[in-house]
C-alpha cells in the first residue's frame, strides 16, 4: 500500500509538470491558399515552353495544438487555370496565355513544428512542417476529372504565426507560410509523355490562416 502510494504520488508530480510545459489547445477558421509554378518544361533549340497550372484555394479548418506541435484538417475549393508559356529565341519573344479553367475539392493535412515565445498577450511562433493536399473529386473546362487524386500533392511549409489572448481561454490565431508543393502524380506523367525531354517543376505559394481556439488544458 505504502509503495502503491508512493507511486501515485510520482505519476501525480510528473502530470502536473507536464501539464506546466505543455498546454492543448484546438480551434476552427479559415484557410486561403494560391500555388503556382506547378507544371512541366522542356528547351527545344533556342525556344524554352512551360506548361501548368495556377491554384487558388480558399475553405475552412480545424486545428489542435500541443504547445510545439500543430495539426491542421482542411477542407478547401480549389480553382484551377491551366498556363502556357513559350519564350522564343532565348527570351527575345516571349508568349503566355490560359488554355483551361478547372475546379477541385480537396482535403488537407499539416502537422508542422512550432516554438512559442510569449509577448504578454500576444504569442508569436516560428513554424516549420509538411502538408499533404488530397484532390478528392474535380473537373477541367466543365469534363470531371476521372483519376482526380493524381494531382495531390506533398508539401513543405514554414512560417509564422501569433495568438492573440481574447480571455484566458480564447484566442485568436494568425498564420502566414510559404508552401513548396512537390510535382503531382500527373505532372510527373505529362513530364514523361511524348518523348520529349521535360522536367517536372515544383509549386510555391502563400498559405494564409486565421482561427479561433480554445484552450483545454
Amino acid at each position: 500500500m505504502k509503495k502503491a502510494g508512493i507511486l501515485a504520488v510520482i505519476f501525480l508530480c510528473a502530470g502536473v509538470s507536464l501539464s506546466a510545459q505543455f498546454h492543448f489547445s484546438a480551434g476552427v477558421g479559415g484557410i486561403f491558399d494560391a500555388s503556382f509554378i506547378n507544371g512541366h518544361k522542356s528547351k527545344i533549340d533556342s525556344n524554352s515552353y512551360y506548361r501548368g497550372q495556377q491554384y487558388y484555394s480558399p475553405g475552412g479548418l480545424v486545428f489542435f495544438d500541443l504547445t510545439y506541435i500543430e495539426a491542421n484538417v482542411s477542407f478547401a475549393y480549389t480553382f484551377a487555370n491551366g498556363i502556357q508559356r513559350t519564350v522564343y529565341n532565348d527570351k527575345k519573344e516571349y508568349k503566355g496565355y490560359k488554355d483551361y479553367n478547372g475546379n477541385m475539392l480537396q482535403l488537407g493535412f499539416s502537422l508542422l513544428g512550432k516554438y512559442p515565445i510569449s509577448l504578454g498577450k500576444t504569442t508569436f511562433f516560428p513554424l516549420v512542417g509538411a502538408s499533404y493536399d488530397l484532390v478528392l473529386s474535380g473537373d477541367i473546362n466543365g469534363k470531371v476529372i476521372d483519376e482526380a487524386r493524381d494531382f495531390s500533392q506533398f508539401g513543405v511549409l514554414a512560417g509564422v504565426g501569433f495568438d492573440f489572448d481574447l480571455s484566458n481561454r480564447f484566442f485568436l490565431r494568425t498564420e502566414a507560410l510559404a508552401n513548396l508543393r512537390f510535382p503531382s502524380s500527373y505532372m510527373k506523367a505529362q513530364a514523361e509523355a511524348g518523348g520529349i525531354t521535360r522536367k517536372a517543376t515544383f509549386g510555391i505559394g502563400p498559405e494564409i490562416k486565421l482561427g479561433l481556439g480554445f484552450r483545454i488544458f
